[in-house]
């Protein structure tokens, strides 16, 4: 079938367990579904541009239906993917998690103004959020495609899909979002709900240590709703 493509980012480098994964995980989809096609990569310095250049390839030059955005510092693995696409999201993420102000946290946030990392969750559910990291995304084409044909009023060509777009904090002041809060905003302001699958969580590459499940539960004070 071939039908996902995969979007990968990056600056010249990436972590060889990231490599190692998403070499295992072809290899897996190629004796099960066989469903992953190219891999569209940009190697540059600067990240923003090089992710709207992935999507520009992904448009023009793939026939794929879907945009599998992965980054350089995640473990990849194939019963995620799946389980991405069988929630029939047009803008699903995997959970990953990030520190944030000392403390370990999911990277998605159901805040609509500025990003404010969700403190619970459910295992296993598929949740309606305002912004979610890219670390790990399936995008449906048609998302891209409109985001392209009738742009954002904060776009400016080539950067239709991510950039730092500016917003305020709650106090007033000014701010430039993150590149993967500013792509959520925009899908949502083009009629698409982003999603975060809880039941999916990639294990993020960070300063020398994992971030994953065990180490958001091992802190004090933090308890996974049931």
């Amino acid at each position: 079938m071939r039908d996902v493509a995969v979007g990968l980012p990056h600056a010249g480098v990436v972590k060889t367990d990231m490599a190692t994964s998403l070499a295992l995980t072809f290899g897996a989809d190629a004796r099960a579904a066989n469903r992953l096609g190219p891999i569209l990569h940009m190697k540059s310095a600067l990240l923003i541009l090089n992710a709207n250049m992935i999507v520009r390839e992904f448009l023009d030059r793939t026939t794929c239906e879907w945009l599998w955005c992965v980054e350089w510092d995640h473990e990849l693995r194939l019963e995620t993917l799946y389980a991405l696409l069988a929630a029939q999201k047009r803008v699903i993420g995997a959970m990953y998690f990030i520190e944030y102000l000392g403390s370990i946290r999911p990277c998605a946030s159901v805040n609509g103004g500025n990003f404010r990392p969700i403190n619970s969750f459910k295992t296993g559910e598929i949740m309606p959020v305002a912004h979610l990291g890219m670390g790990c995304t399936l995008i449906h084409r048609s998302v891209l495609e409109k985001m392209r044909a009738e742009p954002d009023e904060q776009a400016v060509a080539p950067y239709w899909w991510y950039d730092e777009d500016p917003g305020l904090e709650e106090d007033g002041h000014p701010i430039r979002h993150g590149h993967d809060i500013s792509f959520c905003l925009r899908a949502a302001r083009a009629g698409f709900q982003v999603y975060l699958h809880t039941g999916c969580i990639t294990p993020h590459l960070d300063k020398g240590r994992t971030l994953d499940l065990k180490a958001y539960l091992a802190q004090d004070a933090v308890k996974e709703c049931k």
